[in-house]
């Protein structure tokens, strides 16, 4: 599988979220990551790159102050330098830990081209993840809704294939609120 097929399935998976984000009050959020692609592995380490995309609307949203927030459609893109890209849509749950404490949980499918990057056994491959982020107080210098943080992601094949070595990245993050729909 190209890198073209996963950006095929990711833009087909950004056109199924539009409908959920354009129905939403307020705004959806893309964060945007610089990190590390297999940080547990002795070999096949590299620099990496991710875009989230979190759609405003979710299922069995609460009032603001509740911490559970509801559940979201989410898109996803990491490419490391070694050529590996991994697209992906799945669900997010958004929950608020403390006031400017939230973390988003998510899981999803997607697939891989391997590039000159580590073999994970497949194309088809399942994502978990959790981003922790703290919103600080908007300033003239930051604007309002701006979060910043570390996001953890798993990228495996759960024995699918008869390999499964899986990856595990580690990114520091930028979440910001996007206001259009997509």
């Amino acid at each position: 599988m190209s890198w073209r097929a996963v950006l095929i399935f990711a833009s087909s998976s950004l056109l199924l979220t539009a409908p959920c984000a354009l129905a939403a009050e307020k705004p959806a959020r893309l964060d945007i990551g610089v990190g590390v692609f297999g940080v547990r592995d002795q070999i096949n380490v590299s620099p990496m790159g991710s875009l989230q995309y979190y759609a405003a609307y979710r299922l069995f949203e609460q009032p603001p102050a509740s911490t559970f927030q509801g559940v979201g459609p989410m898109l996803g893109l990491s490419a490391n330098t070694d050529g590996g890209v991994f697209g992906y849509g799945g669900v997010y749950a958004a929950l608020r830990i403390l006031d400017r404490i939230h973390l988003l949980p998510s899981a999803g499918i997607g697939g891989y081209s391997q590039g000159h990057s580590k073999d994970l056994g497949g194309v088809f491959e399942f994502h978990l993840g959790a981003a922790l982020f703290y919103q600080p107080p908007s300033t003239e210098w930051l604007p309002a809704g701006l979060r910043l943080g570390v996001t953890y992601t798993h990228i495996s094949n759960a024995f699918i294939h008869s390999r499964n070595p899986g990856a595990d990245n580690i990114l520091a993050s930028i979440s910001i609120p996007v206001s259009v729909g997509f």
